[in-house]
């Protein structure tokens, strides 16, 4: 299974729908900051499977702050990382969250840069950010996780 994992649009929706029309995932993951964005993806590819959660500037109210959903026998945590302090370039908090949830791999967002570690028996994933808006830096970049039976496998590339 290919899963699509973007985070951080800051409304730049354009890149996204390239990058969905043109890989043909067969899921897309959006770890918030604007779930807008994510309603919109969605609305462009109604038979896409999509899973959303709210970033530090979405509403909680309409978008769960946290999923976890289970996949080709993993079971994944996504969350956009505000939550969990991720600033400050600790991930102690994420990993205990994961092993609370039974979680073998979390995608988050966040901090707008592709990041990828495995800690004990947990998979940390961040694809960067997708937005173009001006406090970000560096190019666009979602994340592609492809997860199979033997295990699985996580890219970064640009949009």
């Amino acid at each position: 299974m290919r899963i699509l994992v973007f985070s951080d649009t800051h409304t730049s929706i354009y890149g996204m729908f390239r990058t969905v029309h043109g890989e043909k995932p067969d899921a897309v993951f959006h770890l918030g900051d604007h779930d807008r964005d994510a309603r919109r993806l969605a609305a462009q590819f109604p038979g896409l499977p999509l899973y959303m959660v709210a970033g530090n500037t979405d509403d909680p109210y309409d978008t769960p702050e946290e999923l976890t959903p289970e996949l080709c026998g993993y079971r994944l945590l996504l969350t956009h990382g505000n939550l969990y302090g991720v600033r400050a370039n600790n991930q102690t908090a994420l990993v205990k969250r994961a092993r609370e949830l039974q979680c073998s791999v979390v995608l988050f967002g966040h901090t707008h840069e592709p990041y990828a570690r495995r800690l004990g028996e947990v998979w940390l994933f961040n694809p960067g950010h997708a937005g173009k808006e001006p406090i970000v830096t560096g190019k666009p970049t979602c994340g592609v996780l492809t997860l199979e039976s033997t295990g699985l496998r996580w890219e970064i590339r640009e949009l």
